[in-house]
C-alpha cells in the first residue's frame, strides 16, 4: 500500500480474525493527507522490479 497510495498517513485496524474461512475486521480507520512526490522522496529503498518476480 506504501507505493500504491502515498496519500495514507495511518491505518488501524483492531482486531482482526484470520482462519481458514478468510479475514474478519472489526473495526478500521484510515487516515489520509494530500501527497505531491517529488523525485526520489516517496520511498528510501526501491521496491522490487516486477520483471524479476514470479507468480505463485
Amino acid at each position: 500500500m506504501v507505493v500504491d497510495l502515498a496519500e495514507v498517513v495511518e491505518m488501524n485496524i483492531n482486531p482482526i480474525w484470520v482462519d481458514a474461512s478468510g479475514v474478519l475486521t472489526l473495526d478500521a480507520s484510515i487516515s489520509i493527507e494530500p501527497f505531491t512526490p517529488s523525485p526520489g522522496q516517496r520511498l528510501a529503498i526501491s521496491p522490487y522490479p516486477k520483471h524479476f518476480g514470479t507468480g505463485f
